[in-house]
């Protein structure tokens, strides 16, 4: 893919995002049939694992049944920092002997705190806490969790090395952020799971995470379409990536872009 082929669906991607450069059909196309709402989950976790090779610390926050903890250890070849408050997913990664992974059984947030979190002792629940499902499951407990900063957490524990960091924490992605505060510098590549709908009970939180980027030297590389209004965004710190580390996921969404369009001409 050539840099102008490249820059140009990049823009096209980036526009899609803040619903400027396609009508809000295009989100339904994407996420209404799974061979495209998955294989734009899966072109982007492929870019940010191969981007992630180059950090010496790969921060899981929000590992909720270690699945992709797994996935880290056997192909990541640095520390993996897993971060999971929810007590009853911890017999998970029992098996999981490795002396390069850290299982934190506290969440990372804005501020350093304890806050009551709802969580279903359940086999059938694998990780999917809280906040509504309570509703549904009676026999929720409710759940002291520790909260801790990560610039914190940083400074003690990855005080050298880059950190590529995969956020997963059901609403919260903006408060994890601003818990980085300066060690934010330190993180190369970060995948993070947001939303542009009150999925829980919050204040959506993509804007808050769009603001908090906007001077930390992290710039947009791309997003995937995992539902109709959450969404997993992909931060890249400039000069780390090479750009052809995009193009099979560019390439993707380009190719569902026009038949995307298609799909009006065949009316």
């Amino acid at each position: 893919m050539t840099e102008t082929a490249r820059a140009g669906s990049l823009g096209m991607v980036e526009a899609a995002m803040f619903g400027s450069a396609f009508s809000p059909g295009f989100d339904d196309f994407m996420t209404g049939f799974s061979k495209r709402r998955r294989g734009s989950v899966r072109s982007l976790e492929r870019v940010f694992l191969q981007l992630a090779e180059a950090c010496q610390h790969l921060f899981e926050i929000g590992a909720n049944d270690g699945r992709h903890t797994r996935r880290f250890i056997a192909g990541f070849p640095g520390i993996v920092h897993a971060f999971e408050p929810n007590p009853f997913l911890y017999h998970h990664f029992r098996d999981i002997r490795d002396e390069r992974l850290r299982l934190n059984t506290f969440a990372l947030g804005d501020t350093a705190s304890v806050v009551e979190r709802f969580y279903i002792p359940s086999p059938e629940i694998t990780g999917v806490s809280s906040l509504n499902m309570h509703r549904k499951y009676p026999a929720a407990n409710i759940v002291g969790v520790s909260v801790q900063r990560a610039d914190d957490y940083v400074s003690k524990e990855a005080a050298s090395g880059g950190i590529a960091a995969w956020v997963d924490v059901e609403g919260n992605a903006d408060r994890v952020v601003e818990g980085f505060g300066d060690a934010l510098s330190r993180v190369d590549v970060m995948l993070l799971e947001v939303e542009t709908t009150d999925y829980y009970n919050r204040t959506p939180s993509f804007e808050r995470v769009v603001e908090l980027f906007s001077n930390c030297g992290l710039r947009f590389a791309g997003r995937d379409w995992m539902n109709r209004g959450q969404f997993n965004l992909l931060m890249v710190r400039e000069g780390v990536a090479n750009p052809a580390t995009l193009d099979d996921y560019l390439a993707f969404v380009s190719n569902c872009s026009r038949a995307y369009a298609a799909s009006f001409d065949a009316v």
